[in-house]
Parts: structure tokens; C-alpha cells; sequence
């Protein structure tokens, strides 16, 4: 094996660690600017990661996730189900085939 790949093989666990910090603190960041706009929806992104109302915090929006976690270790998410929708369509989204009410008339 070349020293290259071997190299390749030891960075892949880090960088896909990294990958996953970042992306969670992009939705952390994304949820807080959503948060006034689309409450439902980001509330629902708050109670699947399990963190406290101080994730809304203007003065802690570029604190990591870990920030918010009591012992980041046992820290447990919520149970995410296939197809959960976090932010509901509009009425005007939705065709009669999807809104069971339109199926009775």
C-alpha cells in the first residue's frame, strides 16, 4: 500500500467527523435564523437534537452544539422517523391527493 493511501485511510474517520460538526452547526446557525420566521418547524429541530431554549440565544448563535448539551458524551438525540416533514406545506402546496379532508368531499 502506498504511504499516500495509508494517509488517506487514517484522515477519513477526522474528516468525517468534521464533516458532521460542521454540518450540524450549519443547522444550528440556519434553525436560529429560521427560528422568527418558521417557529414550528425549528422547534421541531430543537426537540429532535434534545437541547434546552438557550438554543435560540442571539449571543450564543456561533457556539458549537456541544455548548448546549449538559455532558455531550450520553448526550442522546431524538429518534428521527423516515419522511417527517419539520416545516409543513403551504395550503396552497398541497394537491387533493395529499390533504385526506379534500378526498371526502
Amino acid at each position: 500500500m502506498e504511504p499516500q493511501q495509508t494517509l488517506q485511510r487514517r484522515l477519513r474517520p477526522a474528516l468525517r467527523q468534521q464533516a458532521l460538526i460542521d454540518a450540524f452547526h450549519m443547522l444550528r446557525v440556519a434553525a436560529v435564523l429560521m427560528h422568527p420566521i418558521a417557529p414550528e418547524g425549528t422547534e421541531m429541530i430543537r426537540e429532535y437534537l434534545n437541547v434546552g431554549e438557550e438554543f435560540w440565544s442571539w449571543d450564543r448563535v456561533f457556539d458549537p452544539l456541544y455548548a448546549f448539551m449538559k455532558n455531550p458524551a450520553e448526550h442522546k438525540l431524538k429518534v428521527l422517523e423516515p419522511r417527517v416533514d419539520f416545516f409543513k406545506k403551504h395550503p396552497s402546496q398541497v394537491t387533493a391527493s395529499e390533504n385526506p379532508r379534500e378526498e371526502a368531499k
